[in-house]
């Protein structure tokens, strides 16, 4: 965490050198989310560096203060959905009919280093595509992301007992539905 503040401070400062290391560590985090909602790769790359332009551009009027990944996940994720739906105010996943978010893909890259976890990398991807949208996706921010309840807030633009009742919503979801032995 202060490595990303001193980061985000330097690139406000205008620090170029700090900004292509800010773009670097960042780019396939905001990637990898934007696969979450959208296959069209050019799509997700053409929001992610009209992001980091924008962010060049603006740095004076932003704030030093800032939860930087969460700040980078919600301008992410609200400029995606512009381009997927501009029409239509950004309300839930399911609401704007767009792409399900797909937790799948996550799960097999980090259980699948072996070939004794396949069995159980596709249950868990199956259990975790089984839950709704919302619940998918704070799941992914929460325990593949790391965001803390507070960023997970920022980041979706709703308050951090929500979150908190998201998650525990989706836990019981899936004690309920993993497989008896």
């Amino acid at each position: 965490m202060e490595k990303q503040c001193t980061l985000w401070k330097l690139v406000l400062k205008g620090d170029q050198k700090a900004y292509r290391q800010f773009v670097g560590e960042y780019f396939s985090v905001l990637f990898n989310y934007g696969h979450r909602f959208s296959e069209d790769h050019e799509l997700i790359k053409d929001t992610i560096q009209e992001l980091f332009i924008t962010i060049w551009e603006e740095r004076n009027n932003l704030s030093n203060d800032v939860n930087v990944k969460a700040y980078l996940l919600s301008s992410f994720r609200r400029a995606l959905h512009r381009k997927i739906k501009p029409h239509i105010r950004m309300v839930s996943l399911k609401e704007q009919n767009l792409q399900s978010f797909d937790i799948r893909t996550c799960v097999e890259e980090r259980f699948i280093k072996n070939e004794s976890s396949v069995h159980l990398a596709k249950t868990i991807s199956d259990l975790l595509n089984n839950l709704p949208d919302r619940q998918k996706e704070v799941i992914y921010l929460k325990y593949f992301l790391d965001l803390s309840r507070q960023e997970i807030s920022e980041t979706l633009g709703i308050v951090p007992q929500t979150v908190s009742n998201i998650i525990q919503m989706a836990l019981k979801n899936l004690k309920i539905s993993w497989p008896a032995k």
